[in-house]
């Protein structure tokens, strides 16, 4: 078996050790012995088997989306220092509609060339091979002495990203039932960091654009834009016009029950004198204060040309002087009652 993190940092130290550690065995070109390993590229797993045969290498992997010029440039390294004349690389569909487990995919697939194990058949299945590797992990944790701490992740972790990403992609026109899968397919292209960050941008559909740009990425493909495009085919384009505001309407009408409207004490006066509240009977010629009642109830009481008083009369909002017939005077607002004041 080939350590996986060998691979890192590639074009610093990681292809010195790649082309030492197949310096030191020569036996797999002069013996055929086949050798398994994993490759973790842009936040995604993917397995690698290596079969010689004859002067040519043969490596499987899976056929998933992903940096294949990075890919091929180191498999094709190390088939030059195992001592083959040329790399033949086989990509294998793997069989599953997108999924986020592709570290536990990779290990069954080891696992299937070497124990010939079965391979998944569904995602679920995939799944719960995926949460027995995580509980047999922490229980290795717990039963070694030996910290054991993990130096990279694949994308298991990018559940909330791929809901984020393809609720983006559901605006632009990618059906529903492909969002989710368009999404990881951007994932392992992209890569999760340049995407996350992209979400966040104020325009975040246009660095999207340009992220997909420079790896030859589609989110949309031409078939579900033309439907977009014809879908708003007959809508007007620009920007909206503000709709009218509407003015205030007329309040609706209030009936208001007299007997429980209370006056605060010194609302109204007359000469600097404090006017008292009276009764609709205690209406006279020598009476003195303010009555609360309905106009339909003040009519009868005040027939035209009938003297209530001989001194200064106030009402709502206006005042006369000398002698004054009755007058029913109303609040300046929707309250169906009317205001008497005889002072």
């Amino acid at each position: 078996m080939f350590e996986p993190l060998n691979f890192l940092n590639w074009d610093d130290v990681g292809h010195i050790i790649t082309e030492k550690w197949c310096c030191a065995f020569p036996q797999v070109r002069d013996e055929g012995h086949q050798i398994v390993s994993a490759l973790w590229i842009d936040g995604h797993w993917i397995p690698l088997w290596f079969v010689p045969g004859g002067r040519v290498l043969v490596v499987h992997t899976f056929n998933d989306f992903g940096d294949y010029d990075g890919i091929d440039g180191k498999l094709r390294w190390m088939g030059i220092h195992l001592g083959f004349e040329d790399v033949v690389i086989h990509r294998i569909p793997n069989g599953l509609p997108s999924h986020n487990f592709c570290g536990a995919h990779t290990m069954a697939f080891i696992a299937h060339v070497l124990l010939e194990a079965p391979l998944p058949d569904n995602v679920d299945e995939l799944h719960n091979m995926h949460s027995n590797m995580r509980a047999h992990f922490v229980q290795e944790i717990y039963a070694d002495q030996v910290c054991r701490c993990p130096l990279i992740w694949g994308a298991g972790g990018t559940g909330a990203l791929v809901k984020s990403l393809s609720e983006e992609l559901l605006k632009h026109g990618v059906p529903p039932q492909l969002s989710e899968s368009r999404a990881s397919q951007a994932i392992r292209a992209i890569g999760s960091e340049q995407l996350i960050q992209a979400l966040q941008a104020p325009q975040p559909w246009r660095q999207l654009k340009a992220l997909a740009n420079n790896v030859s990425f589609k989110f949309v493909l031409p078939s579900e834009l033309a439907a977009v495009v014809a879908s708003n085919k007959n809508k007007p384009v620009g920007k909206k016009q503000p709709k009218d505001k509407q003015g205030p309407g007329v309040p609706p009408s209030v009936d208001l029950d007299l007997s429980k409207i209370q006056v605060f004490e010194g609302a109204f006066r007359a000469q600097g004198r404090v006017l008292p509240q009276l009764q609709p009977q205690q209406i006279g010629p020598v009476s003195s204060g303010f009555v609360l009642m309905s106009a339909q109830d003040a009519e009868p009481t005040i027939p035209a040309k009938w003297q209530v008083c001989v001194q200064r009369t106030a009402g709502a909002g206006s005042c006369s002087q000398a002698r004054c017939t009755g007058t029913v005077h109303a609040f300046p607002s929707p309250v169906h009652c009317s205001l008497q004041m005889c002072g």
